[in-house]
Parts: C-alpha cells; structure tokens; sequence
C-alpha cells in the first residue's frame, strides 16, 4: 500500500506542477494583454486574451479534478468500518452519475439475485471510491462510442464466503496485454487520462480487504470485484 501511495503521489505533484506551470506563466501574460488591450483595442490582442483565458480556466479545472480525486486519501479521520448493503452501495454510486448517463443515452442494470441482500463490513468513502471510479471510467469511453449500445451491467454473486461483483459495459475494453497496468499509478489509456482512477479504486479495495482484476472480453470493459462476505 505505501508503495502504491508513493505512485499515486508522484503522479499527483507531476499533473498537478503541469497545471501551475501553465497558470503561473500565463497569467503575467494576460494581465500585460489587457493592459496593452485599453490602450490599442487590437483584435489579435483580443483573440489571444480569449485563447490564454479559456486555456487557464482548463488547467484550473484539471487542479481540481485531481483535488477532487485525492481527497478520500487526504482524510486524517477516516469514519469507522461498518455494514453496507453492497446492492444498494451500487445502486447510490450510478445514482452520483444519474445526470450524466441520461444525457449520454446509457443505460445500466445491477443483476438482483440472493447477493442483493449481502452486507459487508468497510469504510463508506472506500465503496464510494471503488465503484465511482469504475462508473466514471466506463462514462468517459461510453461517451466516446458511435454505434451500438451504451450499456453497464453489474452482476453480484456469492462463491464460498465470498460475494463477486461482476463489472462490464460496451466500451472499447482493454487493448493488448495491459490488464496488469490497470490499476498502476499514471497508467492510462485516454488521450488526457492521469491514470488516478482506477489508481485509486485498487488502493480503495486492499483497504477493505478485496481485491480488484480488470479482464480480457470481447464485448467491452470487465472487472471481477471480491469481498469477503461478513
């Protein structure tokens, strides 16, 4: 875990210094552009004020993407573990993206078997952290997607002592053998990914005791989830 975290930091001061980097340097820039701007009232002047103004509203954002993204880290006190209907855990992370998945066109189902009624023992923003992140994941490359269905299904099964949630959607999936590298810190398969998502979700899951697996399937994204069942 202190190995992961150390990753997850490095790619964290590596986006975040870009972020400022860009800021810091062009902010000096704009403010001279105005000043010059009420002088001249050239339209080039005008045009790059535009042009530097909506890059630095960007580069603010993606600051508080990341701040976003650590926050489950940053907690000193982090609530105390305790049951949770892992369905209904489910059911709450898509409805944090109930917006988005109807302007986009997708749709999703959680398959209700004998597991619906399983609870497990864990930290709430732990659970939050996993599932979200996976939604997230599967929203970016849906949203992508010119033909077919947009589609996430969530199974949940009981094996032994163990409850499995089965996680696909319709997206691209994973391309060659990079299913180890799903969860390393800085690895990500979008154009402008920081590779934190599902960085964070894998270190969320050794915390609650499960584990996570990204698999190889013909129809899309995978992810076997495991919990031990309390």
């Amino acid at each position: 875990m202190a190995l992961a975290l150390g990753k997850i930091t490095h790619v964290l001061l590596h986006e975040g210094r870009k972020n400022i980097k860009y800021i810091s340097e062009t902010v000096p820039r704009v403010i001279k552009w105005s000043k010059d701007l009420s002088i001249n009232g050239s339209d080039d002047l005008a045009a790059k004020l535009d042009d530097r103004g909506g890059k630095v509203i960007t580069h603010a954002k993606g600051l508080a993407y990341l701040f976003k993204k650590i926050e489950p880290l940053a907690r000193t006190r982090r609530s105390p573990a305790r049951k949770f209907n892992l369905y209904s855990v489910v059911e709450n992370a898509f409805g944090i993206f109930s917006t988005e998945l109807a302007e986009l066109g997708i749709s999703y189902e959680i398959n209700k078997t004998s597991a619906s009624e399983v609870e497990i023992v864990a930290n709430e923003m732990d659970l939050i952290t996993v599932f979200s992140n996976l939604i997230e994941n599967s929203v970016y490359w849906l949203k992508h997607k010119q033909n077919g269905k947009r589609r996430i299904d969530v199974q949940l099964h009981i094996d032994d002592d163990h409850v499995i949630v089965e996680y696909t959607d319709t997206g691209p999936g994973f391309q060659g053998g990079n299913l180890e590298l799903m969860f390393e810190p800085g690895y990500s398969m979008k154009p402008d990914g920081t590779g934190l998502g599902l960085a964070l979700a894998g270190e969320a899951i050794s915390r609650i005791g499960g584990q996570i697996e990204a698999k190889n399937s013909d129809k899309g994204a995978a992810f076997d989830i495991v919990f031990r069942e309390k």
